[in-house]
């Protein structure tokens, strides 16, 4: 009897520790948005090929007026809010996202879809940007195809994120603790414009 509750035990646990490692993967996408967003301490975003930097704070975009220190993201001037003033700019508010067909919806919190009419809607004073893919690519691939992202740990924040972090699928370039450096494209591809895809926002289809 015991045997059997014992075997029932370790069953239990092992269902427990494979469903845990099964979702590693998604909690590893949360664990690097909040870097990118510099949650719980500060990153750095350079977009490429044009070498444009930001400082990323609490999923705030700022500018500094002169340089940026790269041991912890400090700013050697004024630190200024980051505002969309062209079209161009959007091109470095893409964290906040949506994929329709072959609509990418920039910058807005909720995206409604009705019969075939796509409808970008935005509740902050930065209005939403709704373009094809292709025009998106064509507007930032010069300016922004890939970002660079340095995230630097604030240990006395207790939302910072571990680094180096115990899930295998969070990857850094670099090897230092409480520092975290990585890529990502900015470029959609063929395979993400024939998909629905949301980030941090609410699609209703009608």
């Amino acid at each position: 009897m015991n045997s059997g509750m014992a075997q029932l035990d370790n069953l239990g646990q092992q269902i427990e520790e494979s469903v845990y490692q099964g979702l590693e993967p998604v909690r590893a996408i949360e664990i690097v948005f909040n870097m990118k967003g510099g949650i719980g301490g500060t990153t750095i975003a350079t977009h490429l090929p044009q070498g444009k930097k930001f400082i990323i704070r609490n999923n705030q975009i700022y500018l500094c007026s002169r340089s940026i220190s790269d041991e912890d993201g400090s700013c050697n001037g004024t630190l200024t809010t980051f505002q969309v003033n062209n079209k161009k700019d959007y091109c470095y508010y893409k964290n906040s996202y949506s994929i329709v067909n072959n609509y990418i919806c920039i910058g807005g919190n909720s995206i409604l879809v009705t019969n075939n009419n796509i409808i970008c809607n935005s509740n902050t004073e930065t209005p939403a940007l709704l373009i094809t893919i292709n025009e998106f690519n064509k507007l930032c691939d010069e300016i922004s195809k890939t970002v660079e992202y340095k995230y630097i740990a604030n240990p006395s924040d207790p939302a910072h994120v571990e680094i180096p972090n115990k899930n295998k699928h969070v990857k850094c370039r670099n090897n230092q603790p409480g520092v975290c450096i990585f890529s990502e494209s900015q470029s959609i591809s063929q395979f993400q414009q024939n998909k629905i895809q949301s980030d941090n926002y609410s699609t209703v289809f009608i």
